[in-house]
């Protein structure tokens, strides 16, 4: 996150996209198509393993239990 996450030409999805393609151990990133149109964005992460369709149910995984954790701490935050 730290490396890659400045990377990304939007403020707000870099740092998310570079700290889960670390989590995950693969590269996220290249060649993109936003409405038909092929974009080149940077590379974040390394290439540690191939992508593939496993990756998305480990990602939402990783997904639930940090929002999970999220709501968990904001509400020990309000409670204090």
């Amino acid at each position: 996150m730290l490396r890659d996450g400045g990377q990304h030409p939007s403020p707000k999805s870099g740092r998310p996209e570079a700290a889960m393609a670390g989590a995950l151990g693969v590269q996220l990133g290249g060649i993109n198509r936003y409405d038909g149109l092929p974009i080149d964005r940077p590379s974040l992460g390394d290439p540690d393993r191939p992508l593939t369709k496993a990756h998305i149910g480990r990602a939402l995984t990783l997904m639930l239990w940090t929002s999970l954790l999220g709501v968990l701490l904001s509400m020990g935050w309000l409670l204090w």
